[in-house]
């Protein structure tokens, strides 16, 4: 039985702040491909529309920066129009439902789902845990559109505190059950919601007996880095105090995208937990390397990435784990295309910024 995790970041569409946080953060190297394409004497029409892309994200080209559209009802029908004319009001009943409209996400390239496609077909898990997961329509339509050869018979979306569309997906192949789901969204810390998102607990039956698996994202949604420190530490030390009290007997997995290193201090009441451990420990821990390289937050020695996905286990599930690995071929690497899909040739076809950590228990 294989089980796998992954942050896939969103489906078809992403929350408009996190596509700018991201944009901020790729900034510096959209500025480098810009002036090395800029540079060339001669381009291709593909070169050329990319340089179109890279002026509109680095805000050069401020025609497309509205983060709004015109809505205007005709035959009982509402549509969504170019902004060409006269100001307008916020669409409302008063108005006739004409006016514009704040548009919220941003759609995600079909290379870029493609990818997410690709990397869950090969790995085909009989266990997947999402994290980021817009809603249960467009994960029902993902499974049935692309992977309804694959045996997924259970699909479920979770939604989380959040309003930025960050819900939590299960996948479950046949004769494997989701017998009790639990909930953390309203435990509370100094009187303010102790989980930005969520912390979720899944009690599943499979044929090789009961399994329960801890499911949480750290995605924040604080700027300053002090506060997003004393959340993730509030956080992380809930979580383990869950963990101890579980059954010694029982499997259990921890599956977190806790978006920072395990030598993070604000992460160690999970990572230094007594009694759990990282499947990267596992002796058939497997994974591509880069070589002799290794730096401090690495997942392996030799993989040079920076961790941010984390699944532990307690005693008895890590004395039957058969295998473990880590899939990283739909992260875009401009400086090693090693270890990527060759059709992954920008950053935007990537399928999300974090890899998939999968392990195999008979």
């Amino acid at each position: 039985m294989k089980i796998a995790t992954w942050n896939i970041e969103n489906i078809y569409y992403r929350h408009i702040d996190l596509v700018r946080k991201e944009w901020s953060w790729s900034l510096q190297m959209w500025m480098q491909e810009f002036e090395r394409i800029l540079k060339q004497e001669t381009k291709s029409e593909s070169q050329i529309s990319r340089l179109r892309e890279l002026s509109f994200l680095m805000g050069i080209n401020k025609i497309a920066s509205r983060p709004y559209a015109l809505m205007q009802r005709r035959s009982g029908r509402l549509f969504v129009k170019s902004f060409k004319r006269e100001r307008l009001t916020e669409v409302n009943s008063d108005f006739h439902w004409q006016g514009w409209i704040r548009v919220n996400n941003y759609p995600i390239c079909q290379d870029a789902i493609q990818h997410k496609v690709r990397m869950i077909r090969e790995e085909a898990p009989d266990i997947l845990i999402l994290q980021q997961v817009e809603n249960r329509e467009n994960l029902k339509d993902f499974v049935e559109t692309y992977l309804k050869d694959k045996g997924y018979t259970g699909v479920y979306h979770f939604d989380t505190n959040t309003e930025k569309d960050l819900g939590f997906g299960l996948l479950l192949k046949d004769q494997i059950r989701l017998r009790s789901f639990q909930t953390h969204l309203d435990q509370k810390a100094d009187f303010f919601k102790l989980f930005e998102n969520d912390l979720q607990r899944y009690e599943l039956e499979t044929p090789s007996g009961p399994l329960l698996i801890y499911n949480t994202d750290f995605t924040s949604h604080y700027d300053k880095k002090s506060q997003i420190f004393r959340s993730r530490k509030s956080q992380a030390q809930r979580i383990a105090n869950c963990l101890e009290k579980e059954n010694p007997e029982v499997p259990v997995i921890f599956f977190g995208c806790l978006q920072t290193p395990r030598f993070c201090d604000s992460v160690q009441p999970i990572t230094q937990l007594r009694g759990y451990s990282s499947i990267l420990k596992h002796s058939g821990f497997r994974t591509e390397r880069d070589g002799n390289y290794q730096s401090l937050g690495a997942y392996a020695r030799g993989v040079n990435l920076r961790q941010s996905m984390y699944a532990i286990v307690n005693s008895k599930c890590f004395s039957r784990v058969e295998a473990s690995g880590m899939n990283r071929k739909a992260i875009y690497n401009k400086d090693n295309r090693v270890f990527t899909y060759d059709s992954i040739r920008e950053e935007k076809d990537q399928a999300s910024n974090h890899p998939l950590l999968w392990m195999r228990i008979p």
